[in-house]
């Protein structure tokens, strides 16, 4: 199978982080949507597909991209991004 290939396994997690970055972090699309979508390509044997997981990397994705926004121009940066949170997910 594709995946199971050096390539496959690169475009696979190239995939994975855009589809997270993309969806989740710019435009706020729920952990559960990237989920269903993951699970629709039926890819999930291949990678983690668990909403609470996806979760956490949208909200640790958007810190450190808000973190390194200050870091490089703290005069000139953007407004913080969007954090989509959820009441069960804690970053104890």
């Amino acid at each position: 199978m594709f995946w199971e290939t050096s390539a496959g396994e690169q475009w696979l997690k190239r995939l994975v982080v855009a589809a997270i970055y993309v969806f989740g972090i710019k435009r706020g699309v729920g952990a559960e949507s990237l989920c269903e979508f993951f699970h629709n390509l039926h890819i999930g044997q291949h990678i983690g597909v668990s909403a609470l997981d996806f979760a956490g990397v949208i909200t640790t994705g958007t810190l450190a991209l808000n973190e390194a926004s200050r870091k490089c121009s703290p005069s000139l940066a953007p407004p913080p991004l969007r954090c989509y949170s959820t009441p069960w997910l804690s970053l104890n």
